[in-house]
């Protein structure tokens, strides 16, 4: 008979149980469910784990990092930071993927819990209203990094993608481009709802709007995206001259189809980036990119995380950092004759 069993009869999360089992502080769930918990484990015949918890009442010195995907470049130079601060601080991190399905929040941070860590470093714009209402319940503290989700007072670490797309906007319009189209990622994702919608914003007070085919999501951020996406556009009636990307992976796509359909960038279509990856200014031509300081990113975030975990209050709870536009090969004036 394990725990889960324990918390799916009485009705409560495992992860709750679990902090209340361990303490047997009933400020975790209150009298009633309190009650409720040691009724069920009884009958259930539940024994808990005694050397366990002992341990609880002491810090694990370990925090969980959570990212989109491991294997994005975004995130290696932001595990890195993280790390590197934990390790100083004599903590261990432990790291995870989520997959594709934004539901898999949930499930990562009851891992995590499960495994007693004493905070969480939640870097996803995925949904993850759930997964914070879990981590309240435990009394783990989480810093949020690129997600605007949860209550106002949760810790988060932030890149402006406003300003960010903004800059991509201004960028173009000043080139001269007026048919200018956007290409974001999965809208389960907040940071492609962001990035488009402000770019969409941006070209409407410039006096600049653009057809509602010119604005396409697709369903990840991966290159074969991006030249759909791309081979898309360049089939409209007027095609754009300018294509803005919610990142960079998305613009290498949109390098790829240009190749295919025998155009040039940018002598045919520019194109503008998001990240600045690695990899950018090694592309051909070099790509126009939005740049996010990254590693300052991840220290912040182990930083605040930390902090809250020693239960000092930050000055702010939110630390937000502005991104620049790196001006590279990718962009031009338009062609005349497309105009």
């Amino acid at each position: 008979m394990t725990l889960k069993d324990v918390a799916q009869a009485s009705g409560v999360h495992p992860a709750t149980v679990s902090r209340f089992m361990n303490a047997r502080d009933i400020s975790y769930v209150g009298a009633k469910t309190a009650e409720r918990i040691l009724k069920v484990a009884e009958e259930l015949g539940y024994k808990r784990n005694m050397q366990a918890a002992g341990l609880r009442g002491r810090l694990s010195h370990t925090i969980g990092i959570l990212v989109t995907s491991i294997t994005y470049p975004v995130f290696p130079p932001l595990i890195d930071a993280i790390q590197s601060v934990a390790k100083r601080a004599g903590y261990v991190c432990y790291v995870q993927s989520l997959s594709e399905d934004p539901t898999d929040v949930t499930n990562a941070v009851d891992h995590l819990l499960a495994h007693q860590v004493d905070g969480i470093v939640l870097a996803s714009s995925y949904d993850s209203e759930a997964a914070l209402q879990t981590c309240a319940a435990a009394g783990v503290p989480v810093t949020l990094v690129f997600s605007h989700a949860g209550a106002n007072h949760n810790l988060r670490v932030l890149s402006d993608d406003g300003e960010g797309s903004a800059l991509m906007a201004r960028h173009l319009t000043g080139l001269g481009h007026r048919r200018i189209a956007h290409v974001s990622g999965p809208a389960a994702l907040g940071s492609s709802r962001t990035r488009q919608q402000s770019f969409m914003r941006m070209l409407d007070e410039a006096d600049l709007p653009q057809p509602a085919e010119y604005f396409l999501g697709t369903a990840s951020h991966t290159r074969e995206a991006g030249r759909e996406a791309m081979f898309r556009l360049l089939a409209l009636a007027e095609p754009p001259t300018a294509v803005a990307t919610a990142s960079d992976f998305l613009a290498l796509g949109c390098y790829d189809a240009l190749k295919e359909a025998g155009l040039k960038c940018p002598d045919d279509v520019s194109v503008v980036g998001y990240e600045d990856i690695g990899m950018c200014d090694l592309m051909t031509p070099p790509l126009t990119t939005i740049h996010t300081s990254l590693t300052e990113i991840g220290e912040r975030s182990a930083e605040m995380l930390l902090d809250a975990i020693a239960g000092k209050l930050p000055a702010a709870p939110v630390a937000m950092f502005h991104p620049t536009l790196m001006v590279r090969g990718s962009t031009a004036e338009p062609k005349r004759s497309r105009q």
